[in-house]
């Protein structure tokens, strides 16, 4: 009776050893079949200013929480870019690429936006980032703008 006791679980758990083998594993997902999602080297910045003083610099830094940190007129601030303005952001900065420079020299006292992405810069004008420039122009108006005037970046 002692040995019947012994003799069903030690078969029973051979058997669900054996099952374990049999079983087919799943496949891997192959690499060249897999989307690649590249992704901006942040922060993101966005430049406002002119070679020689004009006035005004503006520095935003845009993280990848989508939190900007501002350096306007000498002051800090900062705000949360709303999901779709950081989406079109992120989609604009993965297109620049570590070499990339504005294609053209601004004379000293004209006024520059760019947007930089890693060692990266693009002019604001630049027909790769087309999209994003409404983007920039709200941001930059917003982070002038008194906090319950913003629309982007609350």
């Amino acid at each position: 009776m002692r040995r019947a006791r012994l003799v069903v679980p030690t078969i029973l758990l051979v058997a669900t050893a054996m099952t374990g083998c049999t079983q087919k594993s799943p496949p891997l997902p192959d690499a060249t079949t897999q989307p690649r999602t590249k992704l901006p080297d942040y922060p993101i910045k966005v430049f406002r200013g002119c070679n020689r003083p004009c006035g005004f610099n503006d520095e935003l830094n845009i993280q990848s929480d989508g939190g900007v940190l501002v350096q306007v007129k000498g002051r800090m601030l900062q705000c949360q870019l709303d999901r779709a303005s950081f989406a079109t952001l992120n989609d604009a900065a993965v297109t620049i690429e570590p070499t990339d420079l504005p294609t053209r020299t601004a004379r000293d006292d004209e006024l520059q936006v760019a947007l930089v992405s890693g060692a990266g810069v693009v002019d604001i004008n630049d027909e790769r980032i087309a999209k994003a420039k409404p983007v920039i122009e709200q941001l930059l108006d917003d982070v002038h703008a008194p906090a319950a005037q913003r629309k982007i970046c609350t």
